[in-house]
């Protein structure tokens, strides 16, 4: 996966109404803050076939809250919007998705040093190269 594509995917979050890049939706990074927020990184996909002109990425979602209940309620909307897509452009950039689907469902990871609650869930797609 590119940062492109890591990036198209934050922003098809955006556009979905989850949050706002920069604000408190980030790529490849975790920061400080705010408590409230949700991270995007890249992760290791499945190995492409050179005979079909098709890409296998995988990405992981963080999602971080001082509020348990609020927290789980983000992590289902981060869920929700790529729940069973199929066919999906992701952007204005042209990318298109055939399918975005998580791998498992959403799970907590617990509380970090600054006592606020992370949750992670991991996609899987698979995209159309030229």
């Amino acid at each position: 996966m590119t940062l492109l594509l890591i990036q198209e995917v934050a922003e098809y979050l955006e556009n979905a109404s989850v949050g706002t890049r920069g604000t408190d939706i980030f790529v490849s990074s975790l920061p400080e803050s705010p408590d409230n927020c949700i991270a995007l990184f890249e992760n290791s996909g499945v190995e492409a076939n050179k005979y079909v002109p098709l890409e296998n990425p995988s990405f992981q979602v963080l999602i971080r809250n001082t509020s348990y209940a609020t927290g789980r309620a983000k992590a289902e909307d981060v869920k929700d919007v790529f729940l069973r897509k199929n066919n999906v452009e992701l952007t204005t950039g042209g990318t298109h998705a055939l399918f975005i689907h998580p791998v498992a469902d959403v799970g907590y990871i617990g509380r970090d040093k600054n006592d606020r609650h992370e949750w992670s869930i991991n996609f899987n797609m698979r995209i159309r190269t030229s």
